[in-house]
């Protein structure tokens, strides 16, 4: 089986702030507009990282996925369950999407990353999004939609990679993949910031400057983002730079700022 890797995507989970990423298949198409209703579900495969202990470090629970029609995954998800006793900043699922064309199976990887961290700048929002120990989370991923001849016939579901809070990591990480990604989403939340430091300072530390600047969704060019994971990063440092502007008022963004 096939596997295929040439298309990237980039969504924004807001609630809690996490950056999750996407790396797919030229074949799949997301959807637009309204979706169908489930008629089914597809069976999904986990395996599990491995452990030299009784108890799996990292694990997942409960998989499932629905198809709204052949060729049409409407969500996919697990749970991930900490069992150590550091709390996880970062970590990324592959999902093997197999399909069937004309009686031929191919195999299609996705990768999924949730970054809780972004930049350090935030810590309750860090907090809040990072998995403690013991703590489980609701990994879920979807609409993927694929070409009408196409047939979703299973999934499979393992973790590539996984950050801890102390820097230490777990995993596979296939060709580096996943800590990359991550590592673009962080470069671009510290371009960012280093960009809205330098606006803020050049409107002599005005509070109102910077304020008008957060609540503006357009990302500067003049940040040279080169790919859609940068983006994300910046973005997501501008949204919670907001959040904490509204709850705690100027001065707190002013002091990350100076």
């Amino acid at each position: 089986m096939k596997e295929k890797y040439s298309r990237t995507w980039l969504v924004a989970a807001l609630i809690p702030l996490l950056a999750t990423l996407f790396i797919g298949s030229n074949f799949i198409l997301k959807s637009q507009g309204e979706r169908p209703l489930p008629i089914r579900k597809a069976p999904v495969a986990v395996r599990q990282l491995e452990s030299e202990g009784l108890v799996t470090p990292v694990e997942l629970l409960r998989p499932a996925a629905r198809l709204s029609a052949e060729n049409q995954l409407e969500e996919y998800s697990c749970i991930v369950k900490n069992n150590t006793g550091k709390a996880i900043v970062a970590f990324s699922l592959a999902w093997n999407i197999i399909t069937e064309v004309a009686g031929k199976e191919s195999s299609i990887r996705e990768l999924q990353a949730n970054d809780s961290l972004i930049h350090p700048d935030v810590q309750e929002d860090h907090k809040s999004g990072a998995i403690g120990p013991g703590a489980e989370s609701l990994a879920d991923a979807g609409p993927t939609y694929f070409e009408g001849h196409v047939s979703v016939k299973r999934l499979g579901v393992s973790i590539d990679y996984v950050e801890f809070e102390d820097g230490t990591s777990l995993g596979p990480n296939l060709d580096g993949v996943s800590s990359q990604q991550i590592g673009m989403v962080r470069e671009g939340a510290l371009r960012y910031k280093e960009w809205l430091g330098k606006v803020y300072a050049k409107s002599g530390r005005s509070a109102q400057a910077m304020l008008q600047q957060l609540q503006s969704e357009s990302i500067p060019d003049d940040l040279n983002l080169s790919n859609p994971e940068m983006k994300q990063g910046a973005y997501a440092y501008r949204m919670r730079m907001l959040k904490l502007y509204n709850t705690k008022g100027p001065v707190a963004t002013q002091k990350i700022l100076q």
